[in-house]
């Protein structure tokens, strides 16, 4: 490292005649290049940051906006740690920032595997979910077919394509479902059941509406309000605090925050590269800025002279911007291919993934270039005000 560091200048310093060194031009010549060596570096750690922060965001929305086959706004769960804990569901239903309140044991995100079984012995696994007629009136599940009308304790509906697809275990409108024969109530639509994150094609899926809703069967509470999440949730907190239980014993949240506890680690990346990405943006800013002003500050006698024999501001500006993107434009050539190559490699870790696109990367390139741009026009406008002969005077 210390050779290089020596090595480059002197490379740079061989290149030039000794009048031009007598002169003093080779100082500015060499700040000059060693600022264009830095918007480069810059422009690669800006590009390439930016260009995994667009592809790591793409991912987290694509996974948090796929197909669910239920809603999640306006939705808070509430969980109890003990069975045996007074829930107040009366009274909590009572409270005007409430709309819709239901009882439920498995949220959709947690939808574990049942097991279902075949005449001759075969076994296969459904996920099910489970809670009263409420808990899915909230969720928005739309029910689709009604095969039976008895009443159970517990009424099994299956998703069309499961129903379809499961008639090896199915013998008209029964199924064995954990060892007993259960009768199969109707259809609903397709629902995507488990962790946003988890390959979920393939498998069987229902729901179990639970018609006899005890505390001892483990009963949550699902709450849909019209009002800020956050605020009610609040208020719900206000509600059992008032009851005695603490933040040990109840916990609140949104349905739409315990689907992104599930990318929590990506979200934790997206903040560190966030930061970084401001950094090398300003330090692109910066960098830019001052050199620009320095070039324009060495560069007035040239200018001068080149204004006297015709050549218009407008020209000598568009020359400077493009002394200063062509090092970001080239340092594009090395950021993108290797941000391309992370995003690849990262996104091979999920089953359900989005399409590495090159949208992400031209934004990256398009974000940095019109920074370096703009920055280089304030220093442009500010000597196209510059007076040619006032200029010479000084010389």
């Amino acid at each position: 490292m210390v050779s290089l560091s020596s090595a480059v200048p002197s490379i740079i310093l061989s290149s030039y005649s000794a009048i031009n060194i007598i002169k003093g031009e080779a100082r500015y010549r060499d700040k000059k290049i060693f600022g264009k060596i830095f918007i480069s570096i810059a422009g690669l750690l800006s590009i390439g940051a930016l260009s995994i922060l667009f592809g790591i965001t793409r991912q987290t929305r694509y996974l948090l906006n796929q197909p669910l086959g239920y809603e999640t706004e306006g939705i808070i769960l509430v969980t109890f740690l003990d069975k045996d804990n007074h829930r107040y569901y009366d009274e909590l239903k009572a409270q005007a920032y409430i709309s819709k309140i239901g009882s439920y044991v498995t949220p959709p995100d947690g939808a574990g595997y049942s097991v279902i079984a075949s005449k001759n012995g075969q076994t296969g696994r459904i996920r099910v979910i489970e809670g009263d007629r409420e808990y899915f009136d909230i969720l928005g599940i739309q029910f689709l077919e009604d095969f039976s009308t008895a009443i159970n304790s517990e009424n099994l509906y299956l998703c069309k394509s499961t129903y379809d697809a499961i008639t090896e275990f199915r013998s008209g409108d029964m199924i064995n479902y954990q060892w007993v024969d259960t009768p199969i109530c109707g259809t609903v639509a397709d629902l995507r059941l488990g962790s946003i994150i988890d390959d979920t094609s393939g498998d069987f899926m229902g729901i179990s509406i639970f018609n006899d809703f005890s505390a001892t069967t483990g009963r949550q509470i699902c709450i849909k309000t019209d009002e800020n999440t956050n605020q009610v949730k609040k208020y719900i907190r206000e509600f059992y605090d008032s009851k005695g239980y603490n933040g040990d014993i109840v916990y609140i949240k949104t349905l739409e925050e315990s689907l992104r506890e599930e990318i929590q680690e990506e979200q934790n990346i997206l903040k560190l590269l966030s930061g970084f990405s401001i950094i090398c943006l300003l330090m692109t800013i910066m960098t830019i800025i001052g050199l620009s002003s320095y070039y324009a500050k060495t560069s007035e006698k040239d200018n001068a002279v080149r204004n006297v024999f015709g050549c218009s501001k407008g020209e000598m500006v568009r020359q400077m911007t493009f002394d200063f993107t062509l090092p970001v434009v080239v340092s594009a050539l090395v950021a993108i291919p290797a941000a391309y190559t992370v995003i690849s490699h990262w996104l091979e870790g999920y089953v359900i993934r989005t399409d590495n696109s090159s949208v992400i990367y031209l934004a990256a390139l398009a974000i940095v270039l019109t920074i370096v741009i703009l920055s280089v026009l304030v220093q442009g406008v500010r000597m196209m005000q510059t007076n040619p002969s006032e200029a010479l005077k000084k010389e």
